[in-house]
């Protein structure tokens, strides 16, 4: 039998396999009845569809379907970007610089998460509607409108 090496020496000593353990069984039910859950909407949507036809087809290749399709996608990517853009700016400045009062910031910045995206909607349309709480309160006719791509745009960007 050869002496080790310096190199074999180095190496770490084998690791006998461990058993493989199985998950528990109420574990196992739990993820499937929650994943169930959550497939039966899509599969009874599926199913429906499918009862339809080349008729089908017809509907969800459509102008009327295309056409809400492409500007929900072009929201989604553009608030998405939007997002990413202001979100690293804003958290560069609270933990890479000294600006001044940056512990408020840190909890401000935070608050869009922890208000839901279509009640801070409604507070936005209420808020800068003709006769809406800036207004009243402040008498500030805005004459700015919370509707269409771009007022969805705002709002989804800075509540999210």
């Amino acid at each position: 039998m050869a002496a080790p090496t310096v190199e074999t020496a180095m190496l770490p000593a084998p690791v006998a396999a461990s058993p493989r353990r199985r998950a528990p069984v109420p574990l196992v039910v739990g993820g499937v009845v929650v994943g169930a859950l959550f497939v039966g909407p899509l599969v009874y949507l599926v199913v429906r569809t499918l009862g339809f036809g080349d008729a089908a087809l017809d509907v969800l290749t459509s102008d009327e379907a295309g056409a809400p399709l492409l500007r929900t996608l072009l929201l989604a990517v553009t608030v998405s970007a939007a997002c990413a853009l202001l979100g690293t700016a804003c958290a560069w400045l609270v933990a890479r610089t000294d600006l001044p009062g940056r512990r408020v910031l840190r909890v401000l910045f935070v608050l869009p998460l922890v208000i839901p995206s279509f009640v801070g909607a409604f507070a936005l349309q209420a808020a800068f509607v003709q006769g809406g709480l800036l207004d009243e309160l402040f008498g500030l006719g805005t004459g700015i409108r919370i509707e269409g791509f771009w007022g969805a745009f705002a709002a989804i960007t800075l509540l999210s």
